[in-house]
């Protein structure tokens, strides 16, 4: 091993270490912009990959403390699904919702000026159903 090569070894290694750490941050940075503290809504598709029922009854979402819902797609066994689906509410910020391959979308914010202390209904509909939407509620607090 020559004298440039001994120099130039520890810096490729350290800047190999250095691309792995940052890679390791970066999947953990794209995670972290999912609300850990929203509320799950567990949306249960049938067989033919309709939108049957949602979990939870009516969540209670605060529109001042910036609460956030988040739906995620599961199958009759309450285990996690890549259905894809799309999500109409007038309160949040913005126009539908939809979900990315993996089966689940995080609310926007909600709209400054949605009215408190009402329920509203919200229309979901499967990608592979759009004939049998599903159409839960959620109380703006």
């Amino acid at each position: 091993m020559n004298r440039n090569e001994m120099y130039c070894a520890p810096k490729i290694l350290m800047l190999l270490a250095m691309a792995l750490v940052l890679s390791g941050c970066a999947n953990q940075m794209s995670m972290a912009m999912v609300n850990p503290t929203a509320t799950l809504v567990n949306i249960t598709f049938d067989g033919a990959g309709c939108p049957i029922s949602t979990s939870g009854g009516i969540p209670q979402i605060n529109k001042g403390k910036g609460d956030k819902i988040k739906w995620q797609a599961v199958d009759a066994a309450g285990d996690d699904t890549q259905n894809q689906f799309e999500i109409f509410f007038d309160p949040f910020v913005g126009k539908s919702l939809s979900s990315n391959r993996q089966g689940w979308v995080q609310s926007k914010p909600i709209d400054s000026r949605t009215p408190i202390k009402v329920e509203f209904k919200y229309t979901i509909v499967g990608d592979t159903c759009p004939l049998a939407p599903h159409d839960p509620r959620i109380k703006i607090l």
